[in-house]
């Protein structure tokens, strides 16, 4: 009865150590198999015998393994609160990563918005390259166009030094031939003289001579005409000027003019006013000798350079006005006028005739209206290119009423061109290119001479 009480008590303290007996035998006789905990690596069966004198010893051997399976059930629970302490933790560090990764995709939420705002910039910044290359390459572009140009001004400028060479040459050539014909001139002035001296001595012999004659023949003879007058008058100017007395020169010229207005003793007139350093006279000079002469070249010239010399502006004409400059002003109106009469003779002879118009009628009629068409602009602007005019005097003030006390609005160059508006006493209304005002009658001249007047 002991001995099965005391194997009952191993094997619940086998039990309670994870031990499982597979065999018991009920008469203390036999194997018992005693089988381990699974946690024993061998996992082997035990076997002894359990005879009456080995139990104690078995006994003991079983206390021993309980009391170490006890230590180390105290070992594993120990550990499976370090586990657990483990697990808490590791629980913490997950929430904590759970955090981190909520944050992470945050991050990550707003880099990708980073990136498509990056990726735009690039684009944009793209599209900027690809604008700054065309417009590179358009620079490029201009630059051999410019290095082409600057080429070809290299070479004009070569050419033009080459042409300044030639001048200069041209220039010591025509200094020599100047001085020639300054001594020539010189010897034909002496005997310019020598022969004025001898005409002056015939011119007394004659006049003595011709009073001779009137006594014998009775009353005088009658005043050269007026033709011949101004011929005379223009002579003697052509002599005063080549006699270099251009004050003599410009007064002849000036009353060959007012007895017969011509293109070449204005042309004249303004030589010898230009030679006495008077700009606006000679400029109103060759301007009216172009208003009755527009193709003498020699007062164009003459126009050109006074004005480029003088830094003056020409008159702005409207389109009908250079129209009327083609031809001479007195034509015009003779155009007119036979243009008119040949159309209307075209159009009505062959009825009149009693003749079949031909198409040459027609054509001549046509031809006729459209030159009648051109000239009646033409003598419009005839008639208002008649009030342009020039400022005579230098500092010629601009007024602005007509008083001699009035407020001098500015003054003007000699030579100035002005528009004739109105007059009002001894003042004139004119209108430059920059203001409008009163100056005198004598410091003005219009284009059109004036027949029987001081020119201009």
């Amino acid at each position: 009865m002991k001995l099965e009480s005391t194997l009952l008590i191993m094997v619940f303290l086998m039990t309670l150590s994870g031990t499982r007996v597979q065999g018991i035998d009920s008469r203390h006789i036999g194997v018992v198999q005693v089988l381990r905990s699974p946690k024993d690596a061998a996992n082997q069966p035990v076997h002894f015998r359990a005879g009456p004198g080995d139990l104690e010893i078995q006994l003991e051997v079983l206390k021993g393994e309980v009391i170490e399976s006890q230590t180390n059930r105290m070992v594993l629970e120990g550990k499976l609160k370090d586990l657990q302490v483990s697990h808490t933790g590791l629980e913490g560090k997950f929430k904590e990563a759970q955090a981190d990764k909520t944050e992470l995709e945050a991050n990550l939420k707003k880099a990708a918005a980073d990136r498509e705002r990056f990726e735009a910039k690039l684009n944009q910044v793209a599209a900027d390259r690809m604008e700054l290359e065309v417009k590179l390459k358009e620079a490029a572009a201009d630059r051999e166009r410019f290095a082409a140009k600057l080429k070809q001004d290299a070479a004009d400028r070569m050419e033009l030094e080459v042409k300044l060479k030639e001048a200069a040459a041209d220039r010591k050539r025509l200094g020599a031939e100047l001085e020639q014909a300054q001594a020539d001139r010189s010897g034909l002035e002496a005997k310019l003289k020598e022969a004025q001296a001898a005409r002056a001595k015939e011119a007394e012999k004659l006049r003595a001579l011709q009073q001779e004659t009137n006594q014998l023949k009775g009353p005088p003879p009658q005043s050269p005409t007026k033709r011949s007058s101004s011929n005379g008058l223009f002579r003697e100017g052509v002599d005063a000027y080549r006699a270099a007395d251009y004050s003599q020169a410009a007064e002849a010229f000036r009353q060959s003019v007012t007895l017969q207005p011509a293109s070449g003793a204005l042309q004249s007139l303004g030589n010898a006013e230009w030679q006495q350093r008077r700009t606006g006279d000679a400029i109103l000079a060759w301007e009216q000798a172009l208003w009755l002469d527009p193709f003498n070249d020699s007062a164009r010239q003459n126009l050109r350079f006074a004005r480029k010399a003088a830094q003056l502006e020409a008159p702005e004409l409207a389109w009908y006005e250079v129209i009327s400059t083609w031809l001479p002003v007195s034509w015009w109106a003779w155009i007119a006028g036979g243009s008119l009469w040949l159309a209307i003779g075209m159009g009505s002879l062959p009825g009149l005739l009693r003749r079949r118009k031909a198409t040459w009628h027609q054509a001549i009629a046509a031809l006729a209206l459209m030159v009648l068409l051109l000239s009646v602009p033409a003598l419009f602007g005839v008639q208002t290119r008649a009030r342009i005019g020039f400022v005579l005097p230098k500092d010629t003030p601009l007024r602005l009423t007509p008083t001699l006390e009035a407020q001098v609005v500015t003054r003007l160059a000699p030579g100035d061109p002005a528009r004739w508006v109105r007059a009002r006493g001894r003042y004139v209304l004119i209108r430059t290119s920059r203001a409008v005002g009163w100056v005198e009658q004598d410091q003005f001249g219009l284009t059109c001479p004036r027949t029987g007047r001081r020119a201009g």
